[in-house]
């Protein structure tokens, strides 16, 4: 139980922890290995960073084109990096914040919905590839691609462009 206590709580300390943390969150990395903290980390801020240049923005925004592209970006390389099956285990939990214990089911909300949709095209890309073939300008010339074969679920069209 200590130890459980230690791990967790650096869990919550630590910069190396790639997304917000939540319960679902914790166990999936815990599951995930230690040893893929500093990779996943570096795959989350990759997709930011990648997605915001593509898109000529200085903040993340949700709903939009550079919301898609940003999971499209991190759910290819979290794939090519770990695996199908882990990464659409991180991915999901992520996702998996609003758990309600009285019916013992998530709800998911239209922000969750459009993730969850995008993540999946980004999975099925990144698991053609190694991840050293997944290098920016082709994630984002491959991105801008479905992005104008309207591929992607976007909630908020206009929000940002990223077909620039």
């Amino acid at each position: 139980m200590r130890l459980v206590v230690v791990v967790v709580g650096a869990l919550l300390s630590s910069n190396a922890f790639a997304f917000k943390t939540h319960p679902a969150e914790i166990v999936a990395m815990l599951k995930i290995g230690v040893h893929h903290w500093p990779m996943i980390y570096n795959v989350k801020e990759r997709a930011i960073k990648v997605s915001n240049e593509a898109c000529d923005l200085e903040i993340r925004h949700y709903g939009g084109q550079s919301d898609a592209l940003r999971h499209f970006i991190l759910s290819s390389l979290l794939t090519a990096n770990l695996d199908e099956k882990r990464a659409r285990y991180l991915l999901t939990a992520h996702e998996n914040k609003n758990y309600y214990p009285q019916t013992k089911s998530y709800v998911y909300d239209e922000h969750n919905v459009m993730d969850l949709y995008n993540n999946e095209i980004g999975i099925e890309f990144g698991s053609s590839y190694y991840p050293e073939q997944l290098t920016n300008d082709f994630l984002v010339e491959v991105g801008r691609e479905k992005l104008e074969n309207q591929e992607f679920k976007i909630i908020r069209p206009g929000y940002t462009n990223c077909l620039i």
